[in-house]
C-alpha cells in the first residue's frame, strides 16, 4: 500500500470519527409540538424515550411561556400552569432516569384565543311587485336538413382508403355511419376500429368522410351520413363499399403476443400465404384497444421485429403489432395482433397525515393540552430534521470507508501483481550473448600474447641485471634433464612481430567480409546472403611457404604461417 493510500484511509477514519462525536452532541429526542391558548390550563407530561421514570431534570436551554414552570411528579416531568403570553418558545431538558440520562427538545405554541364575530342582523326583505306577463309569440317553423349531395359508392383493393362526401341546407352538425350490408347493423364511423381492426377514419364529423386501411371483411357495408338541425334530421343514401383482395392475401397470425412469467419479452408468429416477405410494426396503447380509432397509439421506433421488449413504464401498457407482407413490389392488407398487457409496480409515495381541523364552537373556550400529539404520532420521536441528516452523513461516510477500503486491498493487490509480472518479465527475458567478431577476437588475443611475451622479456632483463658478480654454483642436473636456457627463441619473436600486426589492424584473418550484407566469411560464398567473393582483388602468396591470402580487399604485411613480410614479388 503506497504512501497516498494511507493517507487517504487516516482521513477517512477521522472523518468518521468527528462525525459520529458531533451526531451524539446534537443527538436529542424530539418531543412533539404543544399548542396551548392562552389563558388555559396546561398540565402536559413529557413522554420518555423507551419508557422507565424520572430521577431529576435540568433545564439545558431556552425559556417557558410566563406563567408555566417544569415539574417533577409521580416519576414523570410536567410542563403545568397557565400560559401569560402567547408566542412560540423553544428549550431543551435533560432528564435522568436510572438507566440513562437523555436531552429532551420542547416546543410550545401559545395561541390566541378564537373570537368569533358578533351577528350582524338581517334587514328583512320587502316584497317585490310581480311584473305582468307578456304574451309568448309563437315561434317560426324551422325547416328540416335538405339533402343537396348523397356519398357515392366506392371500389378499393383491400388495405387502401375510400372518400365518400355529402352535402345538406339547414344543418348544424353531421355525423357518417357505416351499414351493415342487410342494414340492420349500425355503427358511427368514429368507432370503425373497433370492429373492423386497423381501420381508422378521419372527417367523421365533416362533409369528407376518409376510410383508412379498409379490410376485406367490409365488402358490401355502406356509408351514409345524418345531418342534425333545428328543423330535425336528414340521412343519405347509403354508398356501397366494394372490397377487393386485389394480387396479395394479408398475413395470417397463428400467436397473439403474451408475456410470461420468467420473462417481459412478447412476441408474435405469423404466416405469409404469399410466399413472400413479412413485416412488423409494434404499437402502444393506453386503452386496451388495438383499434386506434383516436390515433392515439404510438408506433413504436425500432420495433420491426416478431420479438418485443417493453420498457419498464410504471403501470398498465398495452400493446400489440400489425404484420403485412411483400413481394414483387406488391403490398398486402395488414394483419393486427391482440393486445397484451405489460404491468411494472408503481412507486408508492407515503402521503402526510392530515392535519386535524378544529370544531366550530358557540362561545371561544380556554383548550388545554393533552399528551396525545395531533399529527406526530402517541410517543416521543427521535430527531428533527437536522438529525435525520446527521444519520444520512454517518451512513455515507460508512459506505465511504467501506470503498477507502475495498479500493485499497485492490489497489494493493493489483500493485503486487504487476510487480510479480515484472519480476518474471524480468526472468524470462533471454540472455543476449555479444556477438564476437572473429577479427576483433583474434586481434585482442594477439594483443595479450604480444603483452604476455614483452613482460616476460622485461623480467628475464631485470634479473638478469641483478645477478651477483660472484657466479653462483651451478645445480647438478642429471644427463636426461636438459638444461633451458633463460633466452626468448625466435619462436617467440615472430609470434610477438604477429601479435603486433595484428593489433595494428594491418592483417586480418583467414576469410573476407560481404560487401553486400557485411558478414565475415571464410568460403567462396557469403554465408548470409550467398554473394560470391569479389575475384578483381590483388591475391597475396607468400613465396617462402606458399600461404596465400584469403581477403584481397585486406592485405597482410607478414605472413600469419611464416613471418615473412609481404612484398611486390608476392603479388599474383
Amino acid at each position: 500500500m503506497n504512501h497516498n493510500a494511507k493517507r487517504l484511509l487516516s482521513f477517512v477514519l477521522l472523518l468518521c470519527l468527528f462525525t459520529a462525536l458531533l451526531s451524539v452532541s446534537v443527538f436529542a429526542v424530539e418531543v412533539p409540538e404543544i399548542s396551548c391558548e392562552l389563558g388555559a390550563s396546561m398540565d402536559y407530561t413529557i413522554p420518555l424515550e423507551g419508557g422507565g421514570t424520572a430521577t431529576g431534570f435540568e433545564m439545558i436551554s431556552g425559556t417557558l411561556p410566563s406563567g408555566v414552570s417544569a415539574t417533577l411528579s409521580d416519576g414523570a416531568v410536567k410542563l403545568v400552569g397557565t400560559p401569560g403570553a402567547s408566542g412560540d418558545y423553544d428549550c431543551t431538558i435533560r432528564i435522568r432516569t436510572a438507566d440513562s440520562s437523555d436531552e429532551y427538545h420542547v416546543r410550545l405554541k401559545i395561541t390566541l384565543p378564537e373570537v368569533l364575530p358578533t351577528p350582524t342582523p338581517t334587514p328583512e326583505a320587502t316584497p317585490a311587485p310581480t311584473p305582468t306577463p307578456e304574451p309568448t309569440p309563437s315561434p317560426t317553423p324551422v325547416p328540416a336538413p335538405s339533402i343537396t349531395k348523397h356519398p357515392t359508392g366506392e371500389s378499393v383493393i383491400e388495405g387502401n382508403s375510400a372518400i365518400f362526401i355529402a352535402y345538406a341546407d339547414n344543418a348544424d352538425t353531421l355525423e357518417w355511419r357505416i351499414q351493415s350490408p342487410d342494414e340492420k347493423t349500425e355503427y358511427n364511423a368514429s368507432d370503425i376500429g373497433k370492429y373492423f381492426p386497423g381501420c381508422y377514419a378521419e372527417g367523421y364529423d365533416e362533409d369528407t368522410l376518409i376510410l383508412f386501411n379498409i379490410r376485406y371483411e367490409m365488402n358490401g357495408w355502406k356509408a351514409r351520413c345524418k345531418f342534425i338541425g333545428d328543423g330535425g334530421t336528414a340521412f343519405t343514401n347509403g354508398a356501397v363499399i366494394t372490397v377487393d383482395r386485389g394480387g396479395l392475401n394479408r398475413p395470417s397470425i397463428t400467436r397473439d403476443p403474451f408475456v410470461t412469467a420468467d420473462s417481459d419479452t412478447l412476441s408474435v408468429t405469423a404466416t405469409d400465404p404469399n410466399g413472400g416477405q413479412l413485416h412488423y410494426q409494434w404499437y402502444s396503447s393506453t386503452d386496451n384497444s388495438n383499434a386506434n380509432t383516436d390515433r392515439s397509439d404510438v408506433a413504436i421506433a425500432g420495433a420491426t421485429s416478431p420479438t418485443f421488449v417493453p420498457p419498464e413504464t410504471p403501470g398498465t401498457v398495452y400493446y400489440y403489432c400489425t404484420v403485412w407482407s411483400t413481394r414483387d413490389g406488391q403490398t398486402s392488407s395488414i394483419s393486427t395482433s391482440r393486445v397484451a398487457a405489460v404491468t411494472h409496480a408503481v412507486p408508492v409515495t407515503p402521503e402526510p397525515s392530515p392535519t386535524p381541523t378544529p370544531s366550530p364552537s358557540t362561545a371561544p373556550e380556554a383548550t388545554a393540552p393533552t399528551n396525545t400529539p395531533a399529527a406526530s404520532g402517541s410517543s416521543a420521536r427521535r430527531g428533527s430534521s437536522g438529525s435525520q441528516f446527521l444519520l444520512f452523513l454517518m451512513g455515507f461516510l460508512i459506505l465511504a470507508l467501506i470503498a477507502a477500503a475495498v479500493a485499497l486491498v485492490i489497489i494493493s493487490r493489483r500493485e503486487k501483481e504487476l510487480d510479480d509480472e515484472e519480476d518474471e518479465e524480468e526472468e524470462a527475458k533471454p540472455v543476449h550473448k555479444a556477438k564476437v567478431n572473429p577479427v576483433e577476437k583474434s586481434r585482442l588475443e594477439a594483443e595479450k600474447m604480444s603483452a604476455a611475451i614483452h613482460a616476460e622479456a622485461l623480467r628475464r632483463t631485470f634479473h638478469a641485471d641483478d645477478k651477483p658478480s660472484a657466479p653462483a654454483p651451478e645445480p647438478e642436473t642429471s644427463a636426461e634433464e636438459p638444461v633451458m636456457e633463460e633466452q626468448i627463441s625466435l619462436d617467440d619473436l615472430d609470434k610477438a612481430e604477429e601479435a603486433s600486426a595484428v593489433a595494428a589492424g594491418e592483417f586480418m584473418l583467414d576469410g573476407w567480409y560481404c560487401e553486400k550484407c557485411g558478414t565475415f566469411n571464410r568460403g567462396h560464398n557469403c554465408t548470409a546472403c550467398g554473394q560470391e567473393k569479389p575475384k578483381d582483388a590483388v591475391q597475396y602468396v607468400c613465396d617462402r611457404c606458399g600461404w596465400t591470402n584469403p581477403d584481397p580487399d585486406h592485405p597482410p604485411r607478414f605472413c600469419p604461417d611464416c613471418g615473412a613480410p609481404f612484398a611486390a614479388a608476392d603479388q599474383k
